[in-house]
């Protein structure tokens, strides 16, 4: 017989520690996609990931460019992941 292995469920208070870490750590309101590892070291997803997730249009809702880069809004950011961790 197979044995699936599940995914454990992440804590709450853990992914609230987490996203009041990277809340504190990314100043503005606004974070480059480029820069978000360096703003927030905190941060679980490399940024290339994130330019993944936006080509396959799962990304931060709500983000826009600024010449060649991409901006997303903080409060954007930290709801998208709020939901990839209650997953």
């Amino acid at each position: 017989m197979k044995e699936t292995v599940g995914k454990t469920k992440i804590p709450e208070h853990v992914r609230e520690q987490l996203l009041a870490a990277i809340d504190t750590e990314i100043k503005g309101e606004f974070v480059p996609r480029s820069k978000i590892n360096e703003l927030s070291p905190s941060f679980p997803y490399n940024h290339r990931t994130l330019a993944n997730r936006d080509s396959l249009h799962t990304g931060v809702i709500g983000a826009f460019m600024v010449g060649k880069r991409i901006i997303y809004p903080k409060a954007a950011l930290l709801e998208m992941l709020r939901e990839d961790l209650s997953r």
